[in-house]
Parts: C-alpha cells; structure tokens; sequence
C-alpha cells in the first residue's frame, strides 16, 4: 500500500474515534450512559470477531473492523470516564490523571506487543480486540449485577 493510500485508512480510523465520539455526544440525552457503555463494549467485542473472521481478506476488510472497534472506544470512552470520575470524592485532578496515565501505559504496552515478530499481526490484533472486548463486556455486566459503583 502506498503512502497516500495509507494515510487515507489512518484518517478513517480516526474519523472512527470523532464519529463515536460525537455518536455519545448526541445519543446521551435519550439513552443513559449505562446503555452507551454496553454498546460500546459489545462493539468492540463484535469488532474483534469480525476483524479475526475478515481481517486478511483485504484493506477494506481490515479497516471496516476497525473502524467498529475504534469508533465502540470513542462512544462509551466519554461516558466511562464520567462514571469513573464520578466516584472520586476529592482529587479529581489526580484522579483524571491517572485514568489518562492508565491509557497511555497500556497503549504503549499494546504497542510493544503488537511489535513483536509475528508472523500475521491481523490476528494478533483481532485476538487483543476480542479478548479486551470480552473482558470489558463480562467485567461490566458483573458490575451491574452487584450494583458497584452506581451502574445498577
């Protein structure tokens, strides 16, 4: 792929990021955050799915996955974030601090893994994809059922 080329698949992904984000921003006042983040987390669930099933067949069935997993992080991002911060009595300041410290540690360490000598990243990636989306999905659906931190 050219360069041209790539910086078009880049740009679309994060459109991917904008339009979620914009998506949470126009969706909050009919539908609660709660429902926001479970779509999100399905999103990036079903993107990892269908990133493993299609991911190889070509740019576009790379891009299209992504572009799900990327714009299910900027729709329930905002609303997770809020919900977090929303149990912080004092220190918001540290407490956003190190919510966005957390980001950046694990970016880089999914950086350092993806950058390992693999003989098909497209997997690799659609594995991490599914296996965080599993992860968030089981871990807040569990949340909710126990009633923590103000989700039930």
């Amino acid at each position: 792929m050219t360069e041209q080329k790539y910086s078009y698949f880049f740009a679309f992904n994060a459109m991917a990021l904008m339009v979620g984000s914009f998506a949470c921003l126009r969706l909050t006042g009919s539908i609660s955050s709660r429902h926001l983040i479970t779509v999100g987390f399905v999103g990036i669930f079903l993107g990892g799915i269908f990133l493993l099933l299609t991911g190889k067949h070509g740019p576009w069935s790379f891009a299209l996955p992504m572009f799900l997993i990327t714009f299910s992080l900027g729709l329930s991002r905002p609303p997770s974030n809020n919900l977090v911060l929303e149990q912080v009595d004092r220190d918001i300041g540290s407490a956003s601090s190190l919510l966005i410290f957390s980001y950046f540690t694990l970016g880089a360490v999914g950086m350092w893994f993806i950058s390992l000598e693999w003989a098909d990243k497209i997997p690799v990636l659609g594995a991490i994809a599914l296996g965080c989306g599993a992860l968030v999905l089981g871990a807040w659906v569990v949340l909710q059922r126990k009633g923590i931190g103000g989700v039930a």
